[in-house]
């Protein structure tokens, strides 16, 4: 059996007195190691909830003996009229969502809005690696906002060990948004 990831030295370039190398993602996939998951509260999948008191925590923990390759993120929001001021198609959000990757201890090691919630559709826009994209439903057909954090455009991939998480935490009463859902796409790496 290949090795599911392995770096391989695959060229070696003199230039005057400098030596670099130049090393290439060698990648086996097997249909166990593709993951799409969603972020949930226990087996709740959908973020379209009232959080204003507590706020509700939607997360995706690596499990144990496995490390998860992220390569994108995907939030999906399906509601009426979508407009970059509102979030989907309520109001503006007074509180936010807030968007982090946590430690097993819960050290947070990156907040992907750098201290910012997302009140607005517009600030989805402010994640690095976005494509945010508005698709308008015809007649009485709702619309879609579909926000993709591509990680592949960085050249590399979002490693998480076991016990890390990445969370979405929703700090305002959204119950009214039609569909709300986040989800991971990448590779599962298991333990030999």
């Amino acid at each position: 059996m290949a090795t599911p990831i392995g770096f391989v030295e695959d060229f070696v370039k003199t230039a005057g007195s400098s030596r670099q190398t130049i090393q290439t993602l060698e990648v086996s996939v097997r249909p166990d190691q593709i993951c799409l998951v969603y972020l949930r509260e226990g087996s709740n999948t959908g973020l379209n909830v009232d959080g204003s008191g507590p706020s509700k925590l939607y997360k995706y923990t690596v499990p144990a003996n496995k490390m998860i390759l992220v390569s994108k993120v995907i939030f999906s929001i399906v509601d009426a009229t979508i407009d970059p001021l509102d979030f989907g198609g309520i109001s503006a959000l007074t509180n936010g969502l807030l968007f982090k990757v946590h430690d097993s201890d819960d050290t947070v090691l990156l907040d992907l809005m750098d201290g910012r919630p997302i009140k607005t559709n517009a600030d989805f826009d402010d994640l690095v690696g976005t494509d945010v994209e508005i698709h308008f439903g015809a007649g009485a057909a709702e619309d879609l906002i579909t926000v993709q954090l591509d990680l592949d455009e960085f050249g590399a991939l979002m490693s998480l060990t076991a016990g890390q998480y990445i969370q979405v935490t929703v700090q305002d009463n959204i119950a009214a948004l039609s569909e709300f859902h986040v989800t991971l796409h990448g590779l599962i790496i298991h333990a030999e």
